[in-house]
Parts: structure tokens; sequence; C-alpha cells
């Protein structure tokens, strides 16, 4: 069951990841990686289907703090550590 994150207690992230959104839109990707605006854009996506702040991995709630300093992240410190270890282990350019 996937664990979800109570929006009212970050009003201000939506409009962090606007500001996101259009400031990097002229980003340009490089490979398969997505720019930061898409991923703000998907970040926002995950908000109004009620899955924002939950890691995708663990479905465990991903800390405000962490929130705070990268809204668009997808997972948990721990989670991403371990999905950039396996991608080098991997020697993949793009997970």
């Amino acid at each position: 069951m996937v664990r979800r994150r109570n929006m009212t207690r970050e009003p201000r992230q939506r409009e962090t990841l606007l500001d996101l959104a259009q400031h990097h839109a002229s980003g340009v990707r490089v490979g398969r990686y997505p720019t930061r605006a898409e991923e703000a854009m998907h970040a926002l996506h995950r908000m109004e289907t009620d899955s924002y702040g939950v890691c995708v991995d663990c479905e465990e709630p991903i800390p405000a703090a962490r929130l705070r300093a990268k809204p668009e992240a997808l997972r948990c410190i721990a989670c991403q550590r371990e999905y950039e270890s396996t991608c080098q282990r991997k020697h993949e350019d793009a997970c």
C-alpha cells in the first residue's frame, strides 16, 4: 500500500516545482537523462495523483527536508543511493 504525504504541510512545494519547470524549461536533454524541468513536471503530476512525496522504490514518505532541498525527488535518500550504486555497478550510462 502506498503511503500518501499530506501536502498541506508543504504548501510551497507546488510553487517551487512550477518555478523549476519554467526556469529550466530551456534545458537540453543529454542522452536519456531528463532535464530538471521534466523532473519538475513529473513531480507536479505526482502531486495531482496524490503520489508526491512517496518514494517510488520503498513507498515510504520522503522526508520533508529532502523535498525542500530537491522538490522533484523520486526517492528517499537511502533508495536514491542504492539506485545510483546499482547504475554504477551495471556501468549503465542512463538508468
